[in-house]
């Protein structure tokens, strides 16, 4: 008996100087194992999508689309836009507004979604969503104002300047063109009075001499 119970001593002695040199226990290692087959499992599962694309207020027709999830906690909106990006191209995702259908107080409304938020399912594991088209200005996002340094207003009070003093230069030449057209105007008129005179002029002549020869 004193036999057996030392070379049961000597074998654990052995077994825990293993352990400490950096090896690894056999149930240590199916324990990482099965978590690690567990992890995978949950990150590769694919929960089904149904989803409607809104134009000018109209729903078009739905679409369904299976989305990977990302985590063990469920169904996240940057999981659907992956999704949707790798389906219909990059940056297509946010061209839209999110929204998922969601049941409260016994009935359903739109649920507005933000990249990072869970979304919760219709019904079981159903989850329906819609992504409205946003305005093409909205798309966009705007750029920040840049600010005026000094050198830029200096910049921009000569150029006004020069556009001022180039306005001042025309404006006796427009005058000046102005005064001949209204200069040959006036002399066209003259003239063509003159010529109504001597109608009405030769008019009356020859009216009075056939009277005196009568």
């Amino acid at each position: 008996m004193s036999v057996t119970s030392r070379s049961t001593r000597i074998m654990e002695l052995r077994m825990r100087k293993k352990w400490k040199d950096g090896e690894t226990s056999p149930e240590r290692t199916k324990v990482r194992t099965e978590t690690y087959s567990n992890h995978k499992l949950k990150s590769d599962r694919k929960v089904p999508v149904v989803y409607y694309i809104s134009r000018n207020g109209q729903l078009e027709h739905p679409h369904f689309m299976e989305v990977p999830l990302s985590s063990p906690n469920g169904l996240y909106l940057r999981d659907v836009i992956n999704r949707f990006n790798s389906l219909h191209g990059k940056g297509m995702a946010s061209m839209h507004s999110w929204s998922a259908e969601r049941s409260y107080r016994n009935r359903f409304v739109w649920h507005d979604l933000e990249e990072h938020d869970i979304i919760y399912p219709t019904h079981g594991q159903e989850y329906v969503l819609k992504g409205s088209k946003l305005l093409e200005n909205d798309a966009i996002p705007s750029q920040p104002r840049r600010r005026r340094t000094p050198r830029m207003v200096s910049e921009e009070q000569e150029l006004e300047e020069d556009r001022t003093d180039e306005r001042d230069s025309k404006e006796p030449d427009e005058v000046e063109q102005n005064q001949n057209r209204s200069t040959e105007l006036l002399s066209r008129g003259q003239i063509t009075l003159l010529c109504c005179y001597f109608f009405i002029f030769m008019f009356v002549y020859q009216y009075l001499s056939m009277l005196f020869d009568a």
